[in-house]
């Protein structure tokens, strides 16, 4: 359950829903031909984050309600090269302890050549707590490839 709703975060804010509603999100620059788009997506609900630090789930991160994500999508010849997407510094929850974490970064990375998805989120907690998470999917079955963490 965890790692689905990890999942869900970088389904929602990458790739997977410039596909799923293209409507309402922009689908290519204004020429039609190359260039990059910037759009903002609010995501309604809280996400959970695995801490996995040497294959061990040690920590549970939980964001609050309401995080924009930033997404940024580069476009060549009309198609979709990679996407970025980031985030505002959030505070994040530890279901385990109730440290409380500053994200001070928070990089989603899509590379539709190499058919991966990327993503590195670092926090740092007000009780010493520093993770930096390290996680890539599988574009093409969003199956997670790797998950790990830095824990400092």
């Amino acid at each position: 359950m965890k790692t689905k709703t990890f999942f869900m975060i970088c389904l929602f804010s990458g790739i997977g829903l410039t596909q799923l509603n293209a409507q309402d999100y922009p689908t290519g620059p204004k020429n039609g031909k190359t260039g990059t788009v910037v759009w903002d997506f609010d995501i309604p609900w809280p996400v959970s984050i695995p801490v996995i630090c040497d294959g061990a789930l040690i920590d549970q991160l939980s964001t609050p309600i309401g995080v924009t994500i930033r997404v940024v999508d580069h476009y060549k010849n009309g198609e979709l090269i990679r996407e970025f997407s980031t985030s505002s510094k959030i505070l994040l929850t530890s279901d385990i302890t109730g440290e409380i974490f500053i994200q001070h970064s928070w990089l989603s990375k899509c590379m539709i050549a190499d058919g991966l998805y990327y993503d590195r989120i670092n926090v740092i907690g007000n009780m010493g707590s520093h993770y930096i998470i390290h996680t890539t999917y599988d574009l093409s079955t969003w199956e997670i490839l790797e998950i790990s963490a830095n824990c400092h």
